[in-house]
This record gives C-alpha cells, sequence and structure tokens, in this order.
C-alpha cells in the first residue's frame, strides 16, 4: 500500500520525504504602516502572508484610490472583509468621529477579523460581524476556500447567514460610503442596497468579470445598479497575471475589458 501511495504521489511530484518536510503554516503578527494609517495584523496562513505583505501594500494601487476616496468622519459599510486588513485601513483613514461596519461570508475569516479587534483595541470605530451580502435575507452556500464566493449549493459548499446592505444601513448607519469586494457577487449585494444606493453614496466596488459572466449577469448590470451617470471617478485594472499599480480615470469600456477591476466614484458636482 506505502508503495501505491508512493507511486500516486510520484506521478505528482511529491513524496513522502517531501511530505515529511511540509511544515503547518503558524500565525504571526505583523506591523502594517500606510500612508494615514498604522496597525498590527494577526497573518493567518501563507496566502495572507504574501497578501498583506508591506511592500506589496505600499505599491497597490487600488489602496491609494481608497485612501483618496475616504475623508475623516466617513460612514463606511463594508461588504467582504476577509481578514480585516483593509477594515483596518479605513477606521485608521475615518478618525474617531468615524466608523466602519464590515461583514465577511466565511466563518472562518470572521473570526480572524475578530482577533484583529484583539490585537488593535485603540481601534474602537469599527465592528465585524458575519454575514454575507446578498440581495434578501435568508442562507446562502458559499466554497469552504478562505478567499471563498457564493455558488450552488452542493457537498462542497458551506451554508452561511445572508443579510442585505439596506437593513444594516437601516440598523447601523447611515452609511455615506459603500465598499464591496464579493467576489463575482457585486450584482446580487448591489440588489440589496436599493435604498442605501438612492443616497448617492461614495463607492468602492471590486469587479469581477469572470464571476459576473458564470451568473449570467454584466458589468452593465453593475452600472445600472448604481446609475452610474451620477458619478465620476478613478479606477484601476489587473490583468489575469498582474496586478494594477496604477491608476486612470474612471472608463466603463476599459472596465469591461479587464479580468478585474478596483472602481472608486464619487457624486459628480452639482453646476
Amino acid at each position: 500500500m506505502k508503495q501505491l501511495v508512493q507511486n500516486i504521489l510520484g506521478q505528482f511530484g511529491y513524496g513522502f520525504r517531501k511530505l515529511s518536510k511540509l511544515k503547518p503554516f503558524t500565525p504571526f503578527v505583523r506591523e502594517i504602516t500606510f500612508p494615514g494609517a498604522s496597525f498590527k495584523m494577526w497573518i493567518a496562513n501563507e496566502e495572507a502572508a504574501k497578501w498583506y505583505e508591506p511592500e506589496h501594500s505600499l505599491q497597490c494601487g487600488e489602496l491609494h484610490a481608497l485612501r483618496r476616496l475616504v475623508g475623516k468622519d466617513d460612514h463606511i459599510l463594508e461588504i467582504g472583509s476577509h481578514h480585516g486588513f483593509t477594515g483596518m485601513l479605513l477606521a485608521n483613514f475615518v478618525g474617531p468621529e468615524g466608523f466602519v461596519y464590515s461583514i465577511e461570508a466565511h466563518p472562518h475569516n470572521a473570526m480572524i477579523d475578530l482577533a484583529q479587534l484583539g490585537l488593535n483595541p485603540s481601534i474602537s470605530n469599527l465592528q465585524f460581524a458575519n454575514f454575507a451580502g446578498s440581495s434578501a435575507v435568508g442562507t446562502i452556500s458559499i466554497r469552504p476556500s478562505h478567499n471563498s464566493n457564493v455558488m450552488n449549493k452542493s457537498a462542497d459548499t458551506i451554508q452561511v447567514p445572508a443579510i442585505t446592505g439596506d437593513m444594516l444601513d437601516e440598523k447601523h448607519g447611515p452609511f455615506n460610503v459603500l465598499k464591496i469586494d464579493v467576489e463575482g457577487y457585486e450584482v446580487e449585494v448591489l440588489k440589496g442596497c436599493k435604498k442605501l444606493l438612492s443616497r448617492a453614496p461614495k463607492l468602492a466596488l471590486e469587479i469581477h468579470r469572470d464571476g459576473l459572466r458564470e451568473r449570467g449577469q454584466t458589468l452593465a448590470d453593475v452600472l445600472d445598479l448604481i446609475d452610474v451617470g451620477r458619478y465620476e471617478g478613478e479606477m484601476v485594472l489587473h490583468s489575469e497575471t498582474e496586478e494594477g499599480k496604477q491608476t486612470e480615470a474612471f472608463n466603463p469600456a476599459a472596465v469591461v475589458a479587464s479580468c478585474r477591476a478596483n472602481i472608486f466614484l464619487w457624486p459628480k458636482k452639482q453646476i
């Protein structure tokens, strides 16, 4: 039996010796500094160690665009917090009179979010909660992977509670900034934010072209829901192989052609 397993593993370039050298990841604390923000962060797995590496963050165009979008005293609803990195950034950006309410669908990630607050007791204007944003209250299915996304219910999914942005706005708002990062579920989340969107809040949206396509949706659906004609802003475009670093003026046609895009919009000035 051992030989059989070795032969199978060998086909993929692995062996017992290689596997025996693999060590489990040990979480650690990293000091995060960014213009306008400073905090400690639990790094809980290898992917987080890469994503939240300081040099990468300082070069990340979307974080600098987010810094320009958000002002002191803003009240922000964040839907999709992952490990709490942007939530803590935003809490620093808005200052003590501002507020950030951030929800995360994956229970494991939500626990990490709460651990971040324990590590940073001075951050008192930020709350995390374990919900998925959606078009209606209920239960939805997500992938079990830590960077999860919504998918059809199957044996390979976990069930999580869903809530609408409008319900959160009524209970914890009013919010004047809406940030969404939900791996292709953008349209359904925006459908649950219609009352909030009617006030033309500032927007920070991550658009996943392939995720929308899998649901039979398009960028046009997103733009219709936010009534994009009211807005102007900037964007960061990403290819399949490279993270975007440069910001440019918002252009819907360019977003359509990109693999993934972060858009940052504010209401047009009335003349």
